[in-house]
């Protein structure tokens, strides 16, 4: 887990990975639950952070593209 989870996590923020990482990271089973215990404090509050940061750019993102089929439509209805 410490291994592999900053590559992920870097994949992930350039939006290289090509699968949710924050299911994986939310849904756990009890194996999965094991593994975050070999993090430390400061490794489990960064991925906290990034987990946050993720949340905020995908919610923009989101935000931005549904303004921009409001203004296009807005845009071809009044033409």
């Amino acid at each position: 887990m410490r291994f592999h989870l900053p590559a992920f996590l870097i994949a992930e923020l350039k939006n290289e990975f090509q699968f949710d990482i924050w299911f994986h990271l939310t849904h756990l089973s009890e194996y999965k639950e094991s593994q975050f215990e070999l993090l430390d404090a400061e490794q489990r509050l960064i991925v906290e952070q990034l987990y946050s940061l993720s949340m905020t750019y995908k919610m923009t993102i989101s935000i931005m593209i549904t303004f921009a089929s409001i203004s296009c439509r807005e845009v071809t209805e009044v033409k």
